[in-house]
């Protein structure tokens, strides 16, 4: 096992293989990382506020993994766990908390402080509800929060709630009455439960403290608040299942907004999931989907897929303006077209963005034909030797798609996409023309050469040469016989 990182600087981490986890779990975690439609990067010992998953803000293409410094292994493994389980979810139709525009237009009213508060407890619903699904989940794994982390937990909850009763003393000897903002009192009462429900002791010195509390009417509100919600996921926790995890994180979310009467001010809505249609040339219109729909079959195979077109756009986006700062290489998200046709486009323009779409089709034509690809035994001899763990023959697949993905970029880096570009009679030639200079140019910069000792990586990126043009010339052949769908 790695040794869990100790010193306090932040650090990135882009292979499940370098993150510190028990060997015990990393079953599970790779598992997990292989749910999830893109890539992975793991921030460890962050000095931001909070432990969660969640794609990057920036590059949407990205899922982020992060954790704070931590001290006990246990711990530390159980945060990477359930951040990987948030990234599993979020490919999902699941549904999260938003301020309705009426609130927001309230919110932006607020001082400072007010404003935080409101902003926060939108966070706090929909991480109360994923933390209760992830634990639920990990638990039948044995995986639980520490003791010692609830003591914690526990205590810093009863040292915010004693100072907030000195605060409520000394306002009211001066003829007034500190009391929490209600948004405040929402992510109290949130964390009181969190804490309590796990705990009967806990629970109980809670409720002694907040008996304290003034005015009467709201001490009675907060103590039957705790109660219902208590009582609520404790029942809820043990109906969970894979299968039925979109409807209690639905149930989960209406409880809470229910409890505490935020109904007019707080909607449900699916966060950055988007369907609709698409008119293409050869079959009409088609489903296209940001996500991979349940009733599409070969989940994991397309949840794959997408994670490789995701990883080479990332490559992109990340590396290739870094090395050529004469170009200006934009953000492009992802979709996938529900069609038996092999086929892909780009779309988009400058002003509202651009998007990589690929049928199913395509992918599983890709994917026999890489199944199916004449392999030197001397290239399959190295690569058993450097690449132990993997597949030959979807390390192939996947240079394959990444050829794919890189083409469809660059008809967007050629501007074919704008809506006044002049049709060019070669522009599938300039598209593969890119597509080889971005996918040689970006090779190296894959995560799994940040691990490889110095003494393989150069073998290792001569074989990763040679199963790219593989890929590359697997993917051409296809796009020629398929003239111009590609």
């Amino acid at each position: 096992m790695k040794e869990l990182i100790s010193n306090d600087s932040p650090q990135m981490i882009r292979i499940l293989d370098d993150v510190p986890i028990s060997e015990n779990v990393r079953s599970l975690a790779e598992n997990l990382v292989n749910q999830i439609d893109r890539p992975v990067v793991f921030l460890i010992n962050s000095d931001g506020k909070a432990n969660y998953g969640n794609r990057n803000p920036h590059y949407q293409n990205q899922f982020w993994v992060t954790v704070k410094p931590q001290t006990k292994q246990g711990e530390f493994d159980r945060l990477v766990l359930a951040g990987l389980l948030r990234g599993v979810i979020d490919r999902k139709r699941m549904l999260y908390a938003f301020p309705t525009e009426t609130f927001k237009e309230t919110i932006d009213k607020y001082a400072d402080n007010h404003r935080k508060s409101a902003i926060e407890m939108i966070d706090k619903i929909n991480a109360t509800a994923s933390t209760i699904i992830a634990e639920s989940y990990l638990e039948k794994y044995g995986i639980k929060t520490s003791n010692e982390i609830l003591a914690r937990l526990y205590e810093s909850k009863i040292s915010g709630l004693k100072e907030y009763l000195y605060l409520q003393d000394e306002s009211s000897q001066k003829g007034s009455l500190f009391c929490w903002y209600k948004e405040t009192e929402v992510q109290n009462i949130l964390d009181f439960v969190n804490v309590g429900r796990r705990n009967k002791n806990y629970l109980e010195e809670i409720h002694r403290i907040l008996e304290k509390t003034k005015p009467k009417e709201k001490r009675k509100t907060y103590l039957k608040q705790i109660d219902s919600l208590t009582a609520y996921i404790n029942e809820v926790k043990e109906e969970i299942t894979a299968e039925n995890v979109e409807d209690i994180n639905e149930q989960l979310l209406k409880v809470i907004l229910k409890e505490f009467d935020l109904e007019a001010d707080v909607q449900l809505k699916y966060y950055d999931l988007k369907e609709g249609e698409i008119n293409v040339l050869q079959i009409g219109k088609a489903k296209v989907y940001s996500y991979i729909p349940d009733y599409i079959p070969n989940q994991a195979f397309l949840s794959r897929s997408m994670r490789y077109v995701r990883e080479m756009i990332c490559l992109i986006e990340e590396y290739a303006g870094m090395l050529d700062t004469n170009h200006v290489y934009p953000l492009v998200a992802a979709n996938l077209i529900d069609s038996n046709y092999p086929s892909a486009c780009s779309n988009g323009q400058k002003e509202k963005g651009y998007y990589i779409s690929v049928m199913r089709g395509l992918f599983e034509q890709i994917k026999y034909r890489a199944e199916n690809v004449h392999i030197a035994a001397d290239i399959e001899k190295s690569f058993t030797y450097y690449f132990a763990n993997d597949d030959i023959r979807e390390s192939i697949y996947r240079y394959a798609v990444y050829f794919i993905t890189a083409h469809e970029y660059g008809h967007i880096f050629n501007e074919d996409c704008e809506p006044d570009a002049m049709e060019q009679p070669d522009k599938e030639e300039a598209a593969d023309a890119e597509a080889c200079r971005l996918l040689y140019t970006l090779l190296m910069f894959q995560p799994k050469y940040h691990s490889t000792k110095i003494q393989n990586k150069f073998h290792k990126m001569q074989l990763d040469c040679v199963l790219c043009k593989m890929g590359i010339q697997l993917a051409h052949e296809f796009r020629k016989e398929k003239e111009g769908n590609v």
